[in-house]
Parts: C-alpha cells; sequence; structure tokens
C-alpha cells in the first residue's frame, strides 16, 4: 500500500527543499569560478534529488513499484560521488601526509575505465532489479568483478606502509577498501546466493560512512587552522569503533545468522557512539573562532 497523507508530504517538501538548497549551494561557487572541472559534482548531487523526488513520488503512490529502484539509483550516486572524492583527495592527502617522498600513481586509463564501469554497473544493476531478468544480473556480477580489478589496481597504487601510523590517513584507505569488498560481495551475491544486503552495507555501513567520518574528521581540522599532523587523541578509537561496527554489520551477520538481530544492535551502538564521539571531539572546533595561522 503506498503511504500518503501531510506528514509525509511535509517530510517530503522539507526533504526535496533541502537537495534544492545543495544544488545550489555546490553549483554557485563552482558556476561563479568557472571552474567547470567540478560539473560532474553538480550532475551528481542533481541525479540525486532526482532519485529523492522519485522515491517520494513512490511513497505517496506513483510509480509504487519503483521504490526500491529509487534507492539503489541514490546507493549509487552516492557510491559515485566518494569515489570521484576518494580519488582527488585520498592520494594528495597520504602523499602530504605520509612525511617521506612519496608519489602516489595514478593513470588516466584507470580514472577512465573505472568510471564508464562503474556506470555500466550501477546501469545493469537497476536494469536487473527492474526486470528481474537473469542474464542482466550476470552482467552485474561481470562488472562488479571488474570494479574489484581496477579499484584494487588503484589503491595498490596509493599504498605507503606509513599510512598505519597516521589515523586520518588509514580510516580513508581502510574506508575505499570496503567499497572494493562491497563489489566483491555483490558478485558473490549473484553467483553464490549469499545476500545482497551484504554489499549494501559493505557500501554504505563501511564505505560512506568511514569515508565520512574520516574527511569530516580533516577537513574540519584543516579548515579552522589546526594542524592535520596532530588530530585529537581519541578519534583512532572512534576510526576503530567505527570499522569494527562495519565488521559486525557485514560479516558477523553473515557467520552468525541466528543472532542477526543483536548483531545488527550491536552495530547500531558502535555507530552511534563513533559519530557522538566525533561531534563531541569536533563541536568546540566548529563553534569556536579559527585559530591564526602563524605566517
Amino acid at each position: 500500500m503506498p503511504c500518503t497523507g501531510l506528514p509525509l508530504l511535509w517530510t517530503a517538501v522539507a526533504d526535496l527543499g533541502f537537495a534544492c538548497w545543495l544544488v545550489w549551494a555546490a553549483s554557485y561557487p563552482i558556476i561563479k569560478a568557472k571552474q567547470w572541472a567540478q560539473a560532474g559534482i553538480i550532475a551528481k548531487i542533481s541525479l540525486l534529488l532526482l532519485a529523492n523526488l522519485v522515491f517520494y513520488l513512490c511513497l505517496l503512490g506513483e510509480w509504487v513499484q519503483s521504490a526500491v529502484l529509487a534507492i539503489y539509483w541514490g546507493l549509487y550516486i552516492v557510491l559515485a560521488l566518494i569515489l570521484t572524492m576518494g580519488r582527488r583527495v585520498i592520494p594528495f592527502f597520504i602523499e602530504r601526509g605520509v612525511g617521506v617522498p612519496f608519489t602516489a600513481r595514478n593513470g588516466l586509463w584507470l580514472d577512465r575505465a573505472s568510471l564508464i564501469f562503474f556506470v555500466a554497473f550501477a546501469l545493469t544493476d537497476l536494469i536487473a532489479l527492474g526486470t528481474g531478468q537473469q542474464a542482466f544480473y550476470y552482467g552485474v556480477a561481470a562488472l562488479a568483478l571488474i570494479q574489484v580489478l581496477l579499484h584494487t589496481i588503484r589503491l595498490q597504487g596509493w599504498y605507503h606502509p606509513l599510512i598505519w601510523t597516521k589515523p586520518l590517513l588509514w580510516v580513508l584507505y581502510l574506508a575505499y577498501g570496503w567499497l572494493i569488498i562491497g563489489f566483491v560481495l555483490k558478485f558473490m551475491s549473484i553467483v553464490g546466493g549469499i545476500s545482497p544486503w551484504l554489499a549494501v552495507h559493505a557500501f554504505a555501513y563501511g564505505g560512506i560512512g568511514m569515508m565520512t567520518l574520516g574527511m569530516m574528521a580533516r577537513v574540519s581540522l584543516g579548515h579552522t587552522g589546526r594542524n592535520v599532523m596532530n588530530p585529537p587523541l581519541l578519534l583512532p578509537v572512534l576510526f576503530v569503533l567505527l570499522l569494527l561496527g562495519t565488521v559486525v554489520r557485514v560479516f558477523a551477520v553473515w557467520v552468525w545468522p541466528s543472532m542477526h538481530q543483536d548483531w545488527i544492535l550491536v552495530a547500531q551502538i558502535l555507530w552511534i557512539t563513533s559519530f557522538t564521539g566525533f561531534i563531541a571531539l569536533y563541536l568546540p572546533m566548529w563553534i569556536k573562532p579559527n585559530i591564526p595561522q602563524i605566517r
């Protein structure tokens, strides 16, 4: 049954209104500075807005059967944003952060191939979900394996052993690794019959969650004038809690399905604890004046 009623309508208006503001807020400085190379970010956010609109139309009674497609559409747009952001900043952060001369390897062919094959993967999966035809699912499995190969090559090119001494580096590196695990689990869900939700949570909890927390932690330090080489002492603990939560939500649920609800509760507690601790550490930085830079 479709969901109807004024509360849902007001929720849709508020949510979509925020999304429209986000598109404008991201577009304005790009257009003003004429940085057309960043137009891809605007396109992705606009597609996310469109997916959100389709989802609410489904809930309000239009295209009811397409709600799941809208959710996956939104997920893949967010993954595209995470992959784009990761490609642009992780190698730069690693080069600056390890403390020794190091050049992260990136290839133009790899950038193009990973983009093309990710778009193909996402579109094929949406078609498979919409039609239910097995041939498309096999295509998704093949494209997932290609994603594993491409992003593993990329991650190896960024590797330096000193990243493990820098929490603000290893959290981003591991987050990108969870995206690769997500593609592995997506492949296994089709050819091995495991739950497709394992891949979803590897993408969302591990990839998106850890990348978001790691990026906020580093950017907040840099943009408030603080030393990104000297993060708060408790920050690695919060990263570890989120990492443990991902392991619980993805692998513990898979290995011990009889305790499914218990594992979900543990994962929820670890997520809440990690982000609550982050707010406690960083809220004073956000509300206080920036630290002046000494020149």
